[in-house]
């Protein structure tokens, strides 16, 4: 008798069917159940598991035991003709048939029930979320700090992955502490996913846990707890940040996948120095905060000279100086400091995406046009998620004319850090310049009530009152903003009022930047009061003749006459209260001088401008 008819006479055949019929009912039951009962993720791997497994156990007892009516008998205790073994193909059959009906059913089941009871997600879809402060309840209050890290670096490694947005470290951490319903956080935060955990940790072993949740449906998607050794706590960051985005069906590509499995620095002492720089940075609000940042991350890199995103947040901070004390000395040697900085965290760590925002940013300041926007482009591409970045990035496109893309940038930053004060009057300088004048009072709002001290805010208030034509309201709120300069303010706004700069009041201008609010800069005062000529005076002023593009295409890039730090395009040129500096002749000119216009014929033209007849036609 040949092997093939020995298999078929014990019914090893029918036994493999029928196993692979109630294998698929176990696995539709299982993805089902999981759904409702919130069971772990594991548990679908686990059932599989456990089938391979049985598969040729079943098999084996298939070959060496026959079910007979008086139970079950070694199949060499029975005939090879017995009549039992028809009764036994048959109930098999029915069986088989049994278990593949009830799959289906199943699986109809499953369809037919409501979306909002399942916490899955469509693959590929955007999805939102907050890393929430992981709770400290470790016996020593001073772990503090500890937890703090690890849902920072949680936060950080999640919002380097495409298809998630991440809310930024400020706006999430601004509810550390605070007894509010997750619900309340998410809709404040804008976000449909919360990530909460606790720490706890006890001489040299740390015990994480951590849960991801659906806010709308309040299903805990997924949850896992952590026991490791301390020095192994970077492992416990990337195994809670990787199993988060897989969980979301996002897909990680091989840079997102070196950044969530890769072990960021060798020192914990580094590492802790680290992110208490970046904590510092994200929330700063004045010039003492990005010095404290700095004697940190020099901490950091002293510790860990190969630490990468250490020397990346050193080189923002390099970038950032000069535009927090406008007194910065040496301001260019800063810039080429930044510029080695960024390029040597990108040789430790070329998937980075937080350098190439200083590059892009150092490239703009020095009126390379070309460079700066391949770099931002480079940057979001590796960091999509990067509030700061976003913003900067949206700051260059409103520079360059681009002003639905830059206010579309400008609100991506908003949202991924909505409680960040510096963004939220950004946001609202951004809303005056391209006209949404609808969005200021939200954003000014939201920067006074999340801590901003500056005057940027009222001011920002008064431009938007000029923009409306309530010269009156705007010059209260400037006076608000700038009460040491309220007669400078009362005689710039007399002369907008009577279209007419006088003497007295040119002595006044002159002494004043550049660009600024009435009374504080010259070139609107002398915009609004349709002093053309002025206005273009003060604006060629700002600029380094010797570096200005000639008609042939020679020269360039431009670059500021005085340098401090700042890019030689304006966000000012843009303003809807500048029409008729737009519409003037000498604007193309303008525009050529500073690389604009090459750059526009390469990339497409601003909102305002179009090439008509041969000339440069704006409004």
């Amino acid at each position: 008798m040949s092997f093939f008819r020995e298999l078929k006479r014990r019914n090893v055949f029918r036994v493999a069917i029928l196993y692979l019929a109630v294998s698929w009912l176990l696995l539709q039951a299982t993805d089902v159940l999981s759904s409702l009962l919130e069971l772990p993720f594991w548990v679908g791997k686990l059932v599989v598991l456990l089938l391979v497994i049985g598969l040729p156990i079943a098999l084996a007892a298939s070959w060496l035991y026959e079910l007979t009516p008086e139970g079950i008998k070694r199949d060499s205790a029975l005939g090879t003709h017995d009549t039992n073994r028809n009764e036994t193909a048959s109930r098999l059959n029915r069986l088989t048939i049994a278990a593949a009906g009830l799959a289906i059913l199943v699986i109809v089941a499953d369809r037919m029930l409501p979306e909002q009871n399942s916490p899955r997600l469509v693959p590929n879809e955007v999805v939102t979320v907050a890393v929430l402060p992981f709770v400290n309840v470790s016996a020593e209050a001073d772990q503090e700090y500890f937890a703090d890290g690890i849902t920072e670096e949680v936060l950080n490694l999640l919002a380097n992955v495409q298809g998630l947005r991440v809310t930024s470290r400020t706006s999430s951490f601004s509810f550390k502490g605070q007894a509010i319903d997750l619900r309340t956080i998410a809709r404040k935060l804008g976000v449909s996913h919360v990530v909460e955990g606790s720490v706890r940790k006890a001489g040299n072993s740390v015990r994480v846990t951590a849960q991801l949740i659906d806010v709308e449906s309040d299903a805990h998607i997924w949850s896992q707890t952590y026991e490791r050794e301390v020095t192994n706590v970077f492992a416990i960051q990337s195994d809670v940040a990787g199993q988060i985005a897989r969980v979301l069906a996002t897909a990680l590509s091989a840079d997102e996948l070196s950044l969530i499995g890769g072990r960021p620095t060798t020192s914990l002492a580094a590492w802790q120095s680290f992110v208490s720089a970046r904590s510092i940075y994200q929330s700063r609000v004045s010039r003492d905060d990005i010095e404290k940042s700095m004697s940190l991350i020099d901490s950091a890199i002293e510790d860990d000279p190969l630490f990468a995103r250490a020397h990346s947040l050193r080189a923002a901070l390099l970038l950032a100086r000069p535009v927090w004390n406008a007194s910065e000395e040496n301001a260019e040697a800063k810039l080429q400091s930044a510029f080695d900085a960024a390029n040597y965290a990108l040789d430790l760590a070329p998937a980075l995406g937080e350098p190439y925002f200083v590059l892009a940013e150092i490239a703009l300041q020095k009126g390379e046009l070309e460079t700066a926007d391949q770099m931002f482009r480079q940057a979001i591409a590796r960091a999509p998620n990067n509030a700061d970045g976003r913003d900067w990035y949206g700051s260059f496109l409103l520079e360059a004319g681009y002003l639905d893309r830059a206010w579309s940038e400008k609100e991506r930053a908003a949202e991924l850090d909505p409680l960040s004060p510096l963004i939220s009057w950004q946001v609202a300088f951004a809303a005056v310049t391209v006209g949404r004048l609808e969005f200021v009072s939200e954003f000014t709002r939201k920067a006074r009530e999340n801590g901003w001290p500056g005057w940027q805010p009222e001011a920002i208030e008064g431009g938007a009152a000029m923009q409306r034509g309530q010269n009156d309201l705007a010059e209260a709120h400037y006076v608000k903003a700038f009460p040491d300069r309220a007669q400078q303010i009362a005689d710039a706004f007399a002369a907008i009022r009577n279209r007419n700069i006088d003497a007295e009041l040119r002595a006044v201008l002159d002494g004043l930047i550049a660009y600024g609010p009435p009374g504080g800069g010259r070139w609107h005062v002398e915009v609004n009061a349709g002093d053309l000529d002025a206005a273009y005076a003060t604006t060629w002023s700002e600029l380094d003749s010797s570096s200005l593009i000639a008609a042939d295409g020679s020269g360039g890039p431009a670059r500021l006459a005085i340098r401090w730090g700042g890019e030689p395009i304006s966000p000012d040129w843009w303003f809807p209260s500048a029409g008729e500096f737009r519409k003037d002749p000498r604007f193309a000119e303008l525009m050529r001088s500073v690389g604009l216009l090459a750059f526009w014929e390469k990339h497409g033209w601003p909102d305002l401008c179009q090439p008509i007849d041969g000339t440069l036609q704006c409004r």
